[in-house]
């Protein structure tokens, strides 16, 4: 690929360049695989983003503009940025630059768009982070509230009403049927067999 490093234009492998480098795309690199992020400065260009959005539908980009009062992300000027793993299907230079399109690569390896997609392949998150907090956050809740509230219970009908519930299983069962709304309300979406267990004790 050609750039431009320390004001010199040079010839170089994909694999060697670094960010800081201007890529120089002249008007025959349509075709060319991009291995890695830049930001456009001059020019235009038509690239096919297919291997990272899936989209079939060509996405051009544009030079960016010069704004002193913002910073450049790669997430805020997705119209400005040539990601690695897109192909360039046309390039649109201006005329005094003989066509040629130039663009500054501001990141390589596992730190561009393709990168962070095989990253997220070989070392995905655990799936069930969330149902863990929630689980953890419900099981809080819980002792907090529910406990002090089963204890009361359990004491107010062993003291007064213990006689209308007959045995003590049918007893021990009131008091799981009393808690268990304290538990759903909590986590419904992790707790629905407390809930369905209610529901069979409603019937006992």
């Amino acid at each position: 690929m050609q750039v431009i490093r320390d004001g010199n234009e040079l010839t170089i492998s994909s694999v060697q360049l670094v960010p800081g480098d201007v890529l120089v795309l002249p008007r025959h690199s349509a075709g060319t695989m991009l291995e890695c992020d830049a930001v456009l400065m001059t020019g235009s260009c038509i690239v096919d983003e297919s291997m990272l959005t899936g989209e079939s539908v060509p996405t051009p980009k544009v030079a960016l503009v010069e704004d002193s009062s913002s910073f450049y992300s790669p997430a805020l000027h997705k119209s400005n940025t040539l990601f690695s793993g897109t192909r360039v299907l046309t390039v649109q230079g201006a005329k005094e630059s003989q066509g040629k399109v130039k663009a500054v690569v501001v990141r390589t390896g596992f730190a561009t768009a393709k990168g962070e997609l095989a990253r997220s392949i070989l070392f995905p998150l655990t799936a069930n982070n969330n149902l863990k907090k929630q689980l953890i956050k419900m099981s809080a809740i819980f002792f907090v509230i529910g406990i002090p509230c089963m204890a009361y219970t359990v004491y107010a009908l062993s003291r007064f009403k213990v006689s209308s519930f007959g045995t003590s299983n049918q007893f021990s069962n009131h008091c799981i049927c009393y808690s268990t709304p304290v538990m759903t309300s909590s986590s419904s979406s992790s707790m629905w067999p407390l809930f369905s267990f209610h529901r069979c004790c409603q019937l006992c």
